[in-house]
């Protein structure tokens, strides 16, 4: 597995690779506006499939000590099923 990307903004980590459709599908829900209040969430997309059914515990040891975010937001095979 590669190292996780360092981006400007939180990541959004495809582990789930079994349907491109539901991954556009959530990107595109992700960098909606929500009208009502304004709001825009500023994510990056990781898009790589060596992170292909990554755990939390398996993803916890891959980030470096600069990452500068509170969190990372895991796209995985319940991401896409519920």
């Amino acid at each position: 597995m590669k190292p996780l990307p360092d981006t400007d903004d939180p990541i959004v980590l495809r582990a789930d690779f079994t349907d491109d459709h539901a991954w556009a599908r959530l990107c595109g829900l992700i960098s909606s506006p929500i009208s009502t209040y304004g709001y825009l969430a500023r994510m990056a997309f990781g898009d790589d499939p060596s992170f292909a059914d990554v755990t939390p515990e398996a993803l916890r040891v891959r980030i470096p000590g600069h990452h500068r975010h509170s969190f990372i937001v895991i796209a995985d095979h319940t991401t896409f099923s519920e």
